[in-house]
């Protein structure tokens, strides 16, 4: 179902102007034990490049929600928090792409 609501909204954002090399399909709480559909059938699926994963960390996740703090600062070495950071860091790059392709700094 959520494979094909992404299949599904990935051509809408093309039409309306997003580069496909900019999109990034993302499975969450992706686990060891089985997962309904193995992240290789999801991209293949989805007709995608790549499919970035965050693991599933339930407890520290919470962790971080009920202390109000981000995971750099209450699981500064969770899995999670490093899938978490190598997302934000394309996308930084992508802004910082941006940038350059405007003459900005």
């Amino acid at each position: 179902r959520d494979v094909a609501a992404a299949r599904a909204l990935m051509p809408v954002l093309i039409k309306d102007g997003i580069a496909p090399a900019r999109l990034l399909p993302l499975a969450n709480r992706v686990g060891r034990r089985g997962p309904m559909m193995k992240p290789a059938d999801a991209r293949q699926a989805l007709g995608a490049a790549s499919l970035w994963c965050v693991r599933s960390d339930w407890r520290k996740a919470m962790d971080s929600l009920n202390r109000g703090q981000p995971l750099a600062l209450s699981a500064g070495r969770s899995k999670l928090r490093r899938d978490f950071r190598k997302v934000a860091d394309q996308v930084q790059a992508w802004i910082e792409d941006g940038r350059a392709e405007q003459g900005g700094a």
